[in-house]
């Protein structure tokens, strides 16, 4: 029996991300802060009154790899605190809004495919949060895959390429077109290869500027940031 109910820490500030991958769809919406919501367990899924909230940044390189575990390390502590107030007869529980309720859907290996049709931004936070897993994909004019690891957003350049057309692939610039400014791919990982540089990969690749990438459209964000 537990006579004070159970408690459980979820990844974002509720009741915005509610939901399966909370960390991923924060980052994939350009939101600069998130938390750890220290929440009573109830039978809706992460609709319990809220017992307190640690807040923590969310950096412009965090990857959700990198932001997972500093979200475990806070809801470590956000969770021995919460215990703490329930032992002291201390703890005071707020509903959630119900009406202002989002929800993060499980991500999906098909998410991952680059859509080159988006601005470099988008496709930027996507590298971000898909990073370590489904991560942003596309493929090379062989077919094999391609796996963008980091990547950073040029805002001027590519006019009158089509998205995915490479604009350069020599020495530090690997650039490709998309439907807002250039992406320039920092960190790769080629199929059956290690990660490495864009650079490196450069050096052992045939790759040219008349060549073109595919791939499919990753989902536009929420935009539930708090």
């Amino acid at each position: 029996m537990c006579p004070h109910g159970m408690v459980n820490a979820h990844g974002s500030v509720l009741p915005a991300y509610r939901g399966a991958a909370p960390i991923q769809r924060a980052i994939l919406d350009g939101c600069t802060e998130t938390g750890v919501t220290v929440q009573k367990v109830v039978f809706e899924m992460d609709a319990g009154p809220v017992l307190l909230v640690e807040k923590t940044a969310i950096g412009p390189q965090d990857t959700s790899g990198q932001l997972f575990g500093r979200m475990a390390d806070l809801s470590a502590r956000a969770l021995v605190k919460g215990v703490q107030l329930i032992a002291a007869g201390k703890a005071n529980y707020l509903e959630q809004d119900h009406s202002a309720a989002t929800y993060a859907h499980k991500l999906t290996k098909e998410e991952g495919a680059a859509d080159w049709i988006l601005g470099a931004a988008k496709l930027v936070l996507a590298a971000r949060a898909f990073n370590p897993w489904p991560t942003l994909y596309t493929r090379m004019p062989d077919g094999k895959l391609l796996k963008i690891l980091a990547a950073r957003a040029e805002p001027a350049g590519g006019e009158g390429l089509r998205p995915g057309a490479v604009a350069a692939a020599e020495g530090e610039d690997f650039l490709v077109a998309t439907g807002d400014g250039l992406l320039r791919l920092i960190e790769v990982q080629a199929e059956g290869k290690r990660a490495m540089s864009a650079p490196d990969f450069l050096r052992g690749a045939r790759i040219v500027e008349v060549d073109r990438l595919s791939g499919a459209r990753p989902p536009n964000g929420q935009v539930n940031c708090n």
